[in-house]
């Protein structure tokens, strides 16, 4: 990378649970377990509030994975190769592919992905992950894919002449993600103000005088949709993994018990609290004197929510005990 050629500078801008934008000039090179012998870069994690890992990484000859990358529990897996003038040997399950420049491929939960560079030149490809959430259907499951984006034909999208997208995975229920390249021709522009989340579907409780009118329901905004009534029995109940912290306070206070659960200062945390950045029970606090009980759920942006499960117990100095768990 070298010296800068000016005063140390960014154009980054870092939003924590909002958004990410981050210039070639300012990514780092980090080292991903598994991955050898290729130049990787951390563009969003779940602790920038990303609900997935994203990596562009550069690999040069020989250069690829040691071990399965995303092989394990419920992580589906995604590699996009963006350019350079070798090609990637990728392996998903018992299947194996040499990808140019626009390969592609998916592999299901738990499946991972291998790759090698087997070339002599370095090529630049984009690495992606996330928790898969299953379908209701068990039978519902989403298959490998393999392809290569110039052999996508472009489509309008939704009706705009100026448009165009590739769909690189299948509009398809057994996913619960796709991978799309939109183009612009002179005056296009996405849609939507927001990028979507891609789920199978959506639970929504309501008294039974409301459900005949759900039932009937067969499109929200442009999405076609599909309703049936399930039994609250059959609901899932997804399981909360936690990190539990206990530390103490002078008083079970909001910007106490945050200052604990969160690492931050007190001054800091009465500062959040002020910005409108904590909420307690859901709900915007803005007085960092407000009493903290067992069973409230707290969240600061950027850095997580949890619950406090326990206040009480007096340590030698006075001050209370406080046990509290971190949502993962």
């Amino acid at each position: 990378m070298g010296y800068p050629s000016d005063l140390l500078s960014s154009r980054a801008v870092v939003k924590p649970g909002m958004y990410a934008i981050i210039p070639p000039e300012c990514r780092v090179f980090n080292v991903i377990p598994g991955i050898e012998g290729c130049r990787m870069t951390i563009l969003c994690t779940p602790k920038m509030g990303a609900g997935f890992v994203q990596h562009i990484g550069t690999a040069l000859p020989g250069g690829g994975t040691s071990i399965p990358y995303g092989a394990s529990g419920l992580i589906e897996t995604f590699i996009y190769v963006l350019d350079g003038e070798g090609s990637l040997t990728v392996t998903v399950g018992g299947r194996t592919e040499v990808m140019p420049q626009g390969g592609y491929a998916y592999a299901p939960a738990g499946v991972g992905i291998s790759f090698r560079n087997e070339t002599d030149k370095p090529l630049r490809f984009l690495l992606y992950k996330q928790r898969y959430i299953p379908h209701p259907d068990p039978a519902m499951q989403p298959y490998a894919v393999f392809g290569n984006t110039n052999d996508i034909e472009e489509r309008i999208y939704d009706n705009m002449e100026n448009v165009f997208v590739r769909d690189l995975l299948p509009v398809d229920e057994r996913f619960d993600m796709n991978m799309h390249i939109l183009s612009f021709a002179p005056g296009g522009c996405h849609p939507f103000v927001e990028t979507h989340v891609q789920e199978h579907g959506a639970y929504v409780f309501c008294l039974p005088s409301v459900a005949p009118a759900l039932l009937e329901l067969e499109q929200v905004g442009r999405t076609g949709v599909k309703a049936a009534a399930v039994e609250l029995a059959a609901v899932p109940v997804p399981e909360r993994k936690v990190r539990p912290v206990t530390f103490t306070v002078q008083s079970a206070r909001l910007d106490a018990v945050v200052s604990g659960m969160f690492r931050l200062s007190r001054t800091s945390a009465a500062a959040q609290i002020r910005a409108g950045a904590v909420h307690l029970n859901y709900t915007e606090c803005l007085r960092p004197d407000a009493p903290v009980a067992p069973g409230d759920v707290l969240s600061l942006r950027g850095a997580g929510k949890g619950s406090v499960t326990e206040v009480g117990g007096m340590s030698r100095k006075g001050r209370q005990f406080v046990t509290a768990e971190l949502w993962l």
